[in-house]
């Protein structure tokens, strides 16, 4: 999957091979079924065109969605990666350019948004990707965005009534992934868990 993602976070030396994993889309993937969503026969919009939009693309698309949109400022990026990931994944994939038109159409009966954009990121904390107006109850919200940890989206979507998933839990998720790659053994995820909240508190200004 690595090689169709073209992108690659994790490498191992396997008698004198080198072989590279990506664990970011698998991550989100967890982090989703951790918190009761499965993507199977569901409508899933994906907020940007870049490497993370790319993995988490990929394995939604692995998990059987009925539909897949990607919206991305650039509309030539998300066209590529649709056409990719329809012909290689089989699945239903389109793409439009990320403006509010284009917003307010599809999230009207999405099931799940994923931001995979750096907006909201620290320190331009209070960027978010979608009108607050433009979210309803019925959907889940993730972002991959972790610092903070609680973002304007996550927020808003909060306020609306969506079930919301931390870009926390997708971090931790695919650091795991690697450190059992690597290792060989069962990764201390709630460890891990906890020092990164940690970390995340004490850089809060």
């Amino acid at each position: 999957m690595a090689e169709k993602i073209g992108a690659v976070n994790t490498i191992v030396n396997e008698n004198g091979k080198l072989i590279g994993y990506n664990t970011d889309g698998l991550g989100a993937i967890k982090a989703l079924k951790d918190n009761g969503f499965y993507i199977k026969s569901k409508r899933v919009l994906i907020l940007g065109a870049g490497g993370a939009a790319r993995a988490v693309a990929y394995y939604v698309a692995k998990e059987e969605p009925s539909e897949i949109i990607i919206l991305n400022r650039s509309v030539e990026k998300a066209l590529e990666l649709s056409d990719k990931i329809g012909y290689e994944m089989n699945v239903a994939c389109r793409a439009a350019k990320l403006d509010e038109d284009n917003l307010k159409r599809t999230l009207e009966d999405t099931d799940l948004l994923i931001n995979c954009t750096s907006l909201g990121m620290f320190p331009k904390v209070d960027e978010t990707p979608i009108p607050k107006a433009f979210l309803t109850k019925e959907m889940t919200v993730m972002d991959i965005v972790y610092n903070p940890m609680y973002t304007r989206l996550l927020r808003d979507a909060a306020d609306v009534g969506c079930k919301i998933i931390y870009g926390l839990d997708m971090l931790v998720n695919q650091a795991a992934l690697s450190f059992e790659i690597w290792t060989g053994l069962k990764a201390p995820i709630e460890e891990m868990k906890r020092i990164a909240l940690e970390a995340l508190r004490r850089d809060l200004p």
